[in-house]
């Protein structure tokens, strides 16, 4: 999934600006969302060239911003994050997973880290049992 489409959400979520059906097809075909996730807006201009718009009203993601100043798209279920900055926690997380002991990673830490750009999704492998894992660290 591209970071431009994770931005349209993030954008949408922040901003709270409806949502065009070019870009409900984007994050459709990105997994994003699903149509349930979706509720039809009234057009704020009947007058004008008649079409749907849409708001995001599902529970699974949030958005915050990046230290760049920009929204970015986070799981909203991933616990412990301040809000000012979301990125000090995820950054500590990371740093207490890469040294000795390694303390696993959950799914939403990954994803959230992606999000913030913190580190790449690639970069991790789920090695099964809920446990996400930097591909450097080597499976015992």
């Amino acid at each position: 999934m591209s970071d431009d489409t994770r931005y349209i959400l993030a954008n949408h979520l922040w901003s709270n600006e409806p949502l065009e059906d070019w870009a409900v097809q984007e994050l459709l075909q990105a997994g994003l969302v699903t149509r349930d996730d979706l509720e039809a807006m009234p057009d704020p201009d009947p007058t004008m060239d008649p079409r749907t718009n849409w708001k995001y009203v599902g529970t699974r993601w949030d958005a915050v911003l990046g230290d760049d100043g920009e929204p970015r798209l986070v799981p909203a279920d991933v616990e412990g994050l301040d809000a000012d900055d979301p990125t000090v926690e995820l950054r500590r997380r990371l740093h207490a997973h890469l040294r000795p002991p390694h303390e696993p990673l959950s799914e939403d830490d990954v994803q959230a880290m992606a999000a913030l750009g913190i580190a790449p999704e690639s970069d991790f492998e789920n090695r099964g049992g809920g446990c996400v894992w930097h591909r450097s660290i080597p499976e015992k």
